[in-house]
This record gives structure tokens, sequence and C-alpha cells, in this order.
């Protein structure tokens, strides 16, 4: 349907915009010289008012100062003897008009002025008490006061309004008894009051004498007159400019100062100009009304049309309108003219459109490439019936455009975005090619690309969705899978399935001393490791971190698991290289068999999870099998975790010292501070039970601080008594590892007063594998060490590493294991150890310490081979604090008896 526009021009469109604007500019300028004169005219005129106003408050501010001289006059007198004599003078020469005195009110001897009305003054007559009054454009002032003998002096004075005020201006005084109509051009906000002080309620002005009475008495009318018929031609005049009150009249009405405009401006023809210039910019803001309204219907309503026009083509894209913007050859017309014939090419290849639409539908729906090769298929056909689309192999390109052996084909490479070749199309007509061949085939070939690479995306999208990105094994939802698939055919062929759950040992200590980096080159060697030690039907996976699933489907008996399960442990003990560094790590793993122990996936998982956990708290490297009690085990774990939450936030952990023994003199030379829990309802709970709970749950560095911050505080109170010994603190990994460990230690001794040499802190063997130039504890330990407190190396001929940290590290003496000291009555290999490691330490300058002695030949031999100190129950259990003096309370030089452990 057809759909026409109309539009006519007989100009080019741009000479009658030119004409639009500039009467639209002619408008303007006129607009800007009316402006111009307002802003020249209206200041002029504000600057008379604002004169006017200042000589308005001039008059009223001169009237109150009279009133004021009267006021302070009256007083002066009321205390002579004589005050008529002392005024006549005055009354003669005019500044005062009447002086009475008065008794009760009423006049009993008065001097008046001839203007005045002799019977208003006769002995008896009631005195006015008005403060200010009116008459006849004269300002009447009067000021009253009571003298020593009671009696009253009155003094009275007229202001004619005509001496007030220098010509031009006029000056009238009036009584106001109605409000001045809104029409009349008076400043209403200056009759507030701002240009000098209101009246007050009973008409005096604020400078009257306060011990003056007032007394509210009608005022004679011969003094009151408001001379309304003057005001009034004022008002006709329109020449009033300021009022001011400067006091009340006896029916409380203004008695006001009116001060006119000078006549020089509005002779000069100032409203006239005004007038003009309003009239001006009326007559300017309608030109610019019709200018714009001229430029509507040359350019905004066709631009409007042809809006619209564009707005229903987009909402009906099959629609046949055009568009006609006028017969003539202006801009517009010529506009639409280009647009009908986009719509004519537009319309042509609606169907190639519809065709591209449909390919990209399927591509987004994760249709194949042969799919969007269908839909261009049938687009080629309707459109060339006859012709053939194929894409062939991803064998070597033949050349791309037209085939000169057969004009009708045309064939080009089939690309992705990357560049990747996935094949050619190939197209094949019936007569001879279009001319529009190389923009189609274009198109085509690149959504056979698009497809192609979406289909090669989602296959690795598949990939990383169910396998890990690092080490490439297959992630939890493709374990999940694989248990989905494993466990039902295990089930059928009658044989289980067992779940190994293992997870790393120390692995975040080798996060947090090389980097992340290293830590993730450990697990790609980890699971290569895995890889090879699974056998052909096994299937490992990364579950995240350092946990890692093997499962085997194929399992054999209990035995045979643990078996394999123990082989895995051993082959992750051998050290790994990374980043020229030795890591041996050890592997903890849980067990769960199906359909011994479930069949679900997930549950199974959980309970191989368990397992492991229970693993992992047994020691390193080891393997557990799970077990019905199990979950309450660790159900109670949880438990003591919460717990031991609970006693740090209120308390309730202690302290207990166990000495250290000089072996060639028996002295007691210090002491070390051993951590204690007593739980209210489960007693005292051993520390091999709820240090590895702290550890695993976070708790171990508030736990180390505390005790940190406990000891070196008793140990201040000790040596405040004279018992100068030191005190030997045990440091976790974790705590030593904090950034801010070194500043812990310091506060802690100088808030108590300590020297740094007080202070000793035990390290395990196993913690200064990782104390390498550089990393966080071998600073931290050269710090301390430099501050001067002391090192040393706890549990010594345990650990795996290597010797070279004695020499590396700070470290002032070594602790040799209990486990040493008790396999001396096993033979004398116990006994060559313990001499090695005397030997080996006194080379390097280190003291030894012998922990674990329970019976005086242990402290014999020990002593005989070198060993410098000794600590165990032979000298004394670990005792609270307050039983600590009794022990320095010894003789000298005397082997202690057992005390009383805690």
């Amino acid at each position: 349907m057809g759909n026409v526009l109309a539009g006519s021009s007989s100009r080019p469109l741009r000479t009658q915009v030119l004409w639009a604007l500039w009467g639209l500019g002619g408008a303007a300028l006129l607009g800007g010289i009316g402006l111009l004169t307002m802003l020249i005219v209206w200041p002029l005129d504000s600057q008379e008012r604002r004169i006017t106003s200042q000589q308005a408050d001039a008059v009223v501010g001169w009237l109150q100062d009279q009133q004021g001289q009267l006021n302070t006059r009256t007083r002066s007198w009321a205390d002579l003897p004589d005050p008529l004599l002392v005024g006549a003078d005055l009354l003669s020469a005019g500044d005062v008009q009447a002086i009475a005195l008065l008794s009760s009110g009423r006049v009993t001897t008065a001097l008046i002025a001839a203007e005045l009305r002799p019977a208003d003054w006769q002995p008896g007559t009631l005195a006015p008490r008005q403060r200010f009054a009116v008459q006849n454009n004269q300002a009447w002032l009067l000021a009253r006061t009571l003298r020593p003998d009671g009696t009253e002096l009155l003094l009275m004075r007229v202001v004619n309004a005509d001496a007030l005020s220098p010509a031009p201006f006029v000056t009238r005084i009036r009584a106001a008894t109605e409000p001045i109509p809104a029409s009349t051009p008076i400043s209403r906000a200056e009759t507030s009051g701002a240009g000098g002080p209101p009246a007050n309620q009973t008409g005096s002005l604020p400078n009257s004498a306060p011990s003056t009475p007032v007394v509210s008495t009608p005022v004679p009318a011969s003094m009151i007159s408001a001379d309304q018929n003057a005001a009034d031609g004022l008002h006709r005049k329109n020449v009033v400019q300021s009022v001011r009150s400067f006091g009340k009249t006896p029916g409380n009405g203004d008695l006001q100062v009116w001060v006119s405009q000078p006549r020089t401006l509005h002779n000069q023809g100032v409203r006239a100009v005004r007038t003009a210039s309003l009239t001006v910019l009326l007559l300017v803001l309608a030109c610019i009304f019709l200018a714009l309204r001229l430029l509507d219907s040359l350019v905004f309503a066709r631009l409007t049309r042809l809006r619209r026009f564009v707005q229903r083509i987009e909402t009906e894209p099959d629609t046949a309108a055009r568009l006609h913007l006028g017969q003539g050859e202006d801009e517009l017309h010529l506009v639409a003219r280009a647009l009908n014939l986009t719509l004519n090419r537009v319309t042509g290849d609606h169907d190639i459109m519809r065709a591209q639409g449909e390919a990209l539908r399927l591509i987004a729906e994760n249709g194949n490439v042969d799919d969007v090769l269908r839909v261009i298929q049938a687009a080629l056909e309707r459109k060339s019936p006859g012709a053939l689309a194929e894409l062939q192999s991803f064998g070597p390109p033949t050349l791309t455009g037209v085939n000169h052996m057969d004009p009708t084909i045309w064939a080009v490479s089939v690309r992705g975005r990357a560049g990747d070749r996935y094949g050619q199309l190939r197209l094949t007509y019936p007569t001879v090619l279009p001319d529009d061949i190389a923009s189609e085939a274009a198109w085509m070939a690149e959504l056979l690309g698009v497809a192609a690479e979406q289909e090669r995306l989602r296959g690795q999208l598949s990939f990383h969705a169910y396998n890990d990105e690092l080490t490439g094994l297959p992630n939890r939802r493709g374990l999940l899978r694989t248990l989905a698939r494993t466990i039902p055919d295990a089930l059928e062929r009658g044989t289980p399935v067992a779940v190994l759950y293992l997870d790393l040992d120390r692995f975040k200590r080798l996060n947090d001393t090389l980097g992340h980096a290293a830590g993730d080159e450990l697990l790609r060697q980890v699971a290569a490791r895995i890889g090879w030690a699974c056998g052909p039907n096994d299937q490992a996976a990364r579950l995240g971190g350092d946990e890692f699933v093997i499962v085997l489907p194929r399992a054999g008996t209990e035995a045979e698991v643990a078996q394999i399960a123990q082989r895995l442990v051993t082959t992750l003990e051998t050290p790994f290289e990374v980043f020229g560094h030795a890591f041996q790590p050890t592997a903890s793993i849980g067990v769960a068999l199906a359909p011994r122990d479930g069949h679900d996936p997930e549950e199974l998982l959980r309970l191989a999870d368990l397992a492991m956990v229970h693993a992992k708290a047994q020691g390193p490297g080891r393997v557990a099998f799970f077990t019905s009690d199990l979950e309450d085990v660790l159900i109670d774990r949880v438990q003591i975790e919460n717990d031991l939450r609970d006693t740090l936030r209120m308390g309730g952990l202690m302290l207990a010292y166990q000495p250290l023994v000089n072996l060639k003199t028996g002295y007691i030379e210090g002491l070390e501070a051993l951590l204690r829990w007593t739980h209210p309802v489960r007693g005292p709970v051993p520390p091999s039970v709820f240090i590895p709970i702290a550890e695993d749950a976070g708790l171990i560095s508030e736990l180390g601080s505390w005790v940190l911050r406990e000891a070196t505080a008793q140990l201040a109170v000790w040596r405040g008594q004279g018992i100068e010994t030191h005190m030997a603190v045990n440091v976790s990994a974790v705590q030593l590892l904090t950034p801010d460990f070194v500043v812990q230690v310091r506060t802690a001794l100088q808030e108590n007063g300590l020297p740094p040499h007080a202070l000793t802190l035990e390290v395990t063997e196993s913690l200064l594998m990782d104390g390498t130039p550089g990393s966080a504890a071998h600073t931290h330990l050269m710090e301390l060490s430099t501050h001067g407190v002391r090192v040393w190396v706890d549990d010594f001929g345990t650990g795996y590493s290597s010797l070279s940290y004695l020499h590396r590290l700070p470290i002032h003496a070594v602790k040799v294991d209990r486990s040493f000291v008790m396999g001396l009555r096993n033979g004398p290999e116990a006994e060559r150890i313990i001499e090695t490691i005397v030997t080996l330490a006194h080379h390097l300058n280190l003291n030894v310490v012998a922990e674990g002695v329970e019976q005086g030949w242990q402290a014999e031999v020990l002593k005989r081979l070198g060993c410098d100190h000794a600590q165990g129950y032979l000298y004394a259990h670990a005792v609270p604090a307050w039983q600590v003096a009794g022990l320095f309370a010894a003789p000298l030089g005397q082997v202690l008896p057992p005390a009383q452990e805690l």
C-alpha cells in the first residue's frame, strides 16, 4: 500500500531557511534594543525612588529627634520652681507653642501661642495626652512629665511639613485611617520601617522617656486633620514615592510622612520610554514566534514526516510504502529519493536477510555447520532456482573466486575470526554468475565460519566445564558425571567402587613462602605423578586447591585398596623440584567404598572427605577408611573446635611452666610456657588434641598471641620478685609467618619492661625447612635475633630437611626430641645419635637441651655425652604460676624431686 506524504517547495530549502533566520535575527536585534532601553531607564527610576526613600527616612528621623529633645527639655524643667517663667522666652521665640502645669490631668496654668485656641487651655480643661497629632499638614509634638510636688509639666511644639524637605520634593504629613490602595505606586516594603524605627502601640517614639506615664485619652478634634483631599490629589497624580510612619492617632491610625517623587524624570518621558520598550519586546516575541513557525513548516514538520515513515518501516518491514516530501529539488526531496532507492534494494534482498537471520538464530541456538548450510541452500534456491551450495572438506584450498574452467562455479574459503580455516564453500549456478556473487558468497562463508567456530568453542567450553584448567584432570562436575556412570556399572558387575580423597599436607606453607605460581607448579606435578600411579581404568580428578580424588572402578578388597592408597602416599613423598627448591609434601587419604558406604556420588565424596579429615588428624601421610562411628568422632571434633572458640572469647585457658635445668650445676636456668585447657565438661583436654584442631580451624595464631602476652606478663612479675630467669614460648608456623609477628614480640617485651634476651622462641625443625633467605620465616627470625631474642629448634632430629638451616638461620640452641632420650634404654644407637647431635651443635656454637628426662640414669648419660640442659619429669612436671617460686627455693645444685603434675 502506497503512502504519500505531501510537501511542496518552489525554492531551495537553504534559501527559505536563510530568510527565516534573517527574520529571526532582526527580531532578536530589536529585542536587544528594547531590553537595553529598559536596562538604562529602569535603574534611573529606581535611583529616584531610593533618593525619596532616604528623604522620608531623614524627615522621620528629624521628627523623632525633635520629639526626643522636647522630652529631654520637659524632664529638665520639671524640677524648676517656675518652669512657665523659663519657657516664656522659648514661647515668644516660637520654639514651643504651649507650656502648661497640670494637676490630676487638668490644666492649672498655661502659656500658649497665638495660633492656639484659648478655650482648649482654660484652667480645669482636660490636657491632651497624645504624643503626636496632625492638623493642617502640621505635626504637633507633645511631652508630659511629673514634677516633685505631684503636678505635671506639659510642653507642645508644632512643626510645619513644608519646612521638612528641600525642593524639588514635596512632603506631606497626614493621618492615615485606611490602608493605602494596592494600585497606588507606593513602596509598601518601605512602610514597614526599614528606613526608621516603627511606631509603638501607644503612639510614642522609641526615644521617649520611659518614665513618662502614657494614658490613652481622647485628643481634641481640632488637633486631628488628615488633609485627605491633598493626599488623594497626590495619589491621582501618581507622584507619591515613599511613605514613613512615625506615630499613632487616637484611633490607632498611622501618622505618616509622604515624600513625592521629583517631576524631572517624568517630564523627560521615562514612563513613555518604558512603555515603548515593553511594546517592542512584545513585538519581538511575536516575530520570533512567526519565524519559528516558518522554520517548522520548512524543515521540522517534514523531518517529522520522515521520522514517522522510518518508524513505520521498522515496525512493518514488509510494507511497500514510499516517502514523498514535495515535487521540488530541495535537499529533503533528494533525501526522500535516496531513501526510496535504498528501500527498493532492501526489498530485493529481503530473502537473503531472512536467511541470514535464520542462520544466526541457529548459531545462537547451538546449531551446527550442516544446519546453517541447509538455510543457505534454501535462500540460494529461492533467489536462483537450481543453484547449489556445498561445503568441501578440509583438504588443500582451491583458488578463491570464479572457476575459469567452469564460469558457473564460485569458491570461497570458510574461516573463523581468528583466521582458522574450516573448509571451502562452493557455489554452483545453473547459468551465469550473478553480479553480486562476491558479496553474496562472502556473507555465506562468514556465517559458516562463525558456525564452525561456535562448534569449536562449544567443545572447549564443554572441556573446561568438566575439567580442571590447571591440571587438565576432571573437576568436581566431571568427577560426579564419572561416578554417576561408574557406580551403576560396578553394581551390575558386582564389584565395589573405591573413592580416594587425597589432600596434600603443608601445601599452604609452600603457597605462603614461594607464592601461588610455585603452588600451581607443584599441583601440576602432583597431578602428573598421580596419573602415573593410577591404573588404566582408574580416574583421577582435582576438586580444587590441593584436593584430589581417585576413583577405582574395579576396586578389590579393603586391603587391596589400602595398598593402592599407601602406594600413592609413598609416590608423593619423593621430593618435587619447584622453581629451584626441593619440596617434599605428604598426603592424607580418606577412602569411601560403594556400595558399602553408599551409592550417591555426592554422598561418597562427603564420606571420603570425612575419612580424609580423620586421617589428617592422625598425622601426615596417613590413610583412613570411612567407618560408621567416624561421623561421631568428627562431630566431636567440631564440638571441641566450637568450645575452643568460646574459651578464647570468654577466657578459660591457662599456662603451666616446666623448669629447664643446667646439667652441670643443677640450677634452674629457665622455664618453658606450656598451654593447658580444662574443659568444664570434658575436664583437662590434652594439647595433642586441641592444638591440631586449632591449627585446622585457623585459631592457632590467636592462641599463640595469647600465650606470648600471658607468658611475658608472668615473667615480668617473677623478675620483679627477684627471680632472674628467661621464658621459652612455642611458636607455630602460622604465627611465625604472620606479617606483624615481629611487632607482636617487641610489643610484648616493651609493655612488660623485659629485655629481649629474657625471651626464647621455640620453632619446629619442619618449620625451618622454609627458612630460605628472603622468606617470611627467615626475615622474622633474623629481625628478632638482631633485636636480642633467642631462637631454639624444638624436636630436633625428627624433620626431613637438611641441616643447612643451622648456619643459615639465627639458631642459639637445639632441643633433642624425647624419642631419642627414651631410646637410651634400647641400646647404644640412641646414645650415638645424641652424641652426634651434641658434637654437631657444639661445633656450631649451639647449646643442646634434652627433653623427656624422667630418670636419674638418663640425666647422667646426657651429662656424660656433653648435653648442656635437661627438661623432664625427673625435675618437675609443668606447674601453675603460683608454684614456680617454690621450685626456685630449692637448694642450689640439688637435683629436684618430681613435682605434682598439672
